[in-house]
């Protein structure tokens, strides 16, 4: 998939770009956080309690992580992340690691909408690894927690590293995760 721009951490691809409400709101549910988190939404003029029906602007979500992180730091941003998998929807034949990690890349774009968005993108590697490749504003740290949740919700004792070749806190354009069951 070819972009046309370089897709920076915490910078919406295009002003158009919004998220839905479900997503915010698993995202910040059953965190011990939920409070803070909901000043934060106010904040950026967003409700406390987002619709799950509506669309919002990625950038004040965005933002809205971004100030989660300065407050607590990365490790905040990748147990939010890892909870993604406990709380969002997902269809039932999401039955299996494999299925669940090719099921982020579509649960993305079922709730992303309005421009250029990004992608996750899972890749077998071997009979019990593979690969997910992230490209998209979302923090590394959040987007490797919820790989790494997804991947422990089928197989507890699977293992995800962050592959170091390329990353967007360094300035590079992806993020690569491997996972191992």
């Amino acid at each position: 998939m070819q972009y046309k721009h370089q897709i920076s951490e915490y910078k919406a691809t295009e002003p158009s770009v919004e998220v839905n409400g479900t997503t915010i709101n698993s995202t910040i549910e059953g965190t011990a956080i939920k409070t803070l988190a909901q000043g934060l939404l106010e904040k950026e003029g967003l409700p406390s309690q987002p619709d799950s029906n509506s669309w919002y602007p990625q950038q004040k979500w965005l933002n809205v992580l971004k100030e989660i992180q300065n407050k607590f730091g990365v490790g905040a941003l990748k147990t939010i992340g890892k909870r993604i998998p406990e709380t969002a929807k997902f269809p039932p034949d999401v039955n299996t690691i494999e299925a669940g990690l090719n099921s982020i890349g579509v649960a993305y774009r079922m709730n992303h909408k309005g421009g250029e968005i990004g992608y996750y993108k899972f890749q077998k590697t071997g009979e019990n690894e593979g690969i997910v490749e992230s490209l998209n504003p979302y923090p590394c740290d959040f987007n490797m927690g919820i790989v790494e949740g997804m991947a422990k919700r089928f197989v507890p004792t699977a293992k995800v590293q962050h592959q170091q070749e390329e990353c967007r806190k360094t300035g590079g354009n992806v993020c690569k995760y491997k996972i191992t069951w």
